[in-house]
């Protein structure tokens, strides 16, 4: 039985004791008799206000109506917002959160007790503090959407329980359910990749975005790998792997930068860069499968950049040093720079800066028969090392 149906089930057997009684002392106990009954079905201090009382006074109400005459078993009271002067029965002066009323009884008692208290709208700007806790928590206090409001609403109507039961549960459900998960994640490499991508009810297991974005990362260097054509190859980049997976950005970010310098170096080895499959209308999901990588083995797919001497090549390793003096201020550096030559030297600046942004930790050099030029990232744009000149770039 829901809390409205027991408040009004009490409310109805306190209206029967009380019919043709008038005495208050008589009215009092059997009030007080059923208000300690009411507290023990409904123990929450808002629910038995809120449900409770409210339903209980429903049911005297209904049973003995306000009057405007004076009536046996009844007292003189304007009290109540909006409400004019009227009758209503002693059972609603009992039966109130209130219980300093229990020891005011009769008339003059009354009439002196009302008189002492403050005006209504004094009342209302002068509100009891009290301290919130999940056992006198209303559902307003938990500022819900309307929709999520009207949900918890009809399961605790349907239920029965406490507002402050109601959490406790839903808290220990919830968290079974998110256990439960973490548990899963050990199985993570167990799992196929067709059924980790497609699979509905696997959507919300923590750790599959990172796990299927190492997987797509692995099926990507392996199909430029052994492609024949660079027309055939992907840039490497979370773009491209969200488009293979799914899979939220920031999360594919954060894998990439477990593997940012293996990954920029497989993108050099190979030449390639954002631009490369911009406008050509290709679709990586159909060149790229990454429903065959069964495991993520990212330390043996993608082999270090091996220098050269053809100056037609993007690519050359030099060797970095540190002056000892300056070890103890020196910022932490990677062992090796490599500088990446843009032929010619008229490349447009955004090229090199997009270059620059697409393979963290490398330099570029604009280089042209004789004159040659290093560029290196910072904030906003690059910088030229030999001139010292800041090229800013609008973003």
């Amino acid at each position: 039985m829901s809390q409205q149906l027991t408040a009004s089930k009490i409310g109805s057997q306190l209206a029967s004791k009380l019919k043709g009684i008038s005495d208050e002392k008589v009215i009092k106990a059997l009030t007080v008799e059923a208000w300690n009954e009411l507290k023990d079905k409904i123990p929450n201090p808002s629910t038995f206000s809120s449900r409770g009382l409210s339903n209980a006074r429903k049911a005297i109400k209904e049973a003995f109506p306000d009057s405007d005459k004076p009536l046996p078993g009844y007292y003189h009271t304007i009290q109540g917002k909006g409400q004019t002067p009227r009758y209503e029965h002693l059972a609603l002066w009992y039966l109130t959160s209130n219980t300093d009323r229990w020891e005011i009884v009769g008339d003059t008692a009354r009439k002196t007790y009302v008189e002492g208290l403050p005006p209504l709208d004094q009342q209302a700007k002068q509100p009891e503090q009290q301290i919130l806790t999940i056992e006198n928590m209303t559902i307003e206090n938990l500022n819900l959407d309307t929709e999520t409001h009207a949900i918890v609403q009809d399961a605790l109507n349907h239920s029965g329980m406490s507002l402050a039961d109601f959490i406790k549960q839903a808290c220990k459900v919830y968290g079974k359910t998110l256990v439960g998960k973490a548990t899963q994640v050990n199985d993570l490499e167990s799992i196929s990749t067709e059924e980790l991508l497609n699979n509905k009810k696997l959507r919300t297991l923590p750790g599959r975005a990172e796990e299927l974005a190492k997987r797509a990362i692995q099926a990507l260097i392996s199909h430029n790998d052994n492609a024949t054509e660079k027309s055939q190859k992907w840039f490497v980049s979370p773009a491209a792997i969200n488009l293979l997976t799914g899979s939220k950005i920031p999360l594919i970010k954060q894998v990439f930068e477990q593997y940012k310098l293996m990954i920029s170096d497989h993108n050099i080895k190979h030449q390639l860069s954002p631009y490369d499959h911009r406008g050509t209308g290709r679709d990586i999901k159909s060149e790229v499968s990454i429903t065959e990588v069964k495991e993520v083995n990212l330390a043996a797919v993608s082999q270090p950049v091996v220098p050269t001497n053809n100056q037609e090549t993007l690519v050359e390793s030099i060797e970095t040093t540190v002056e000892p003096a300056k070890q103890t201020t020196a910022k932490p550096s990677l062992p090796k720079a490599t500088l990446i030559k843009v032929i010619p030297l008229d490349t447009p600046t955004l090229e090199i800066y997009e270059i620059l942004k697409a393979n963290p930790g490398y330099k570029v050099r604009v280089k042209d028969g004789r004159k040659a030029y290093t560029h290196v990232l910072i904030e906003g744009g690059f910088q030229t090392e030999e001139t010292g000149e800041i090229t800013p770039i609008d973003k």
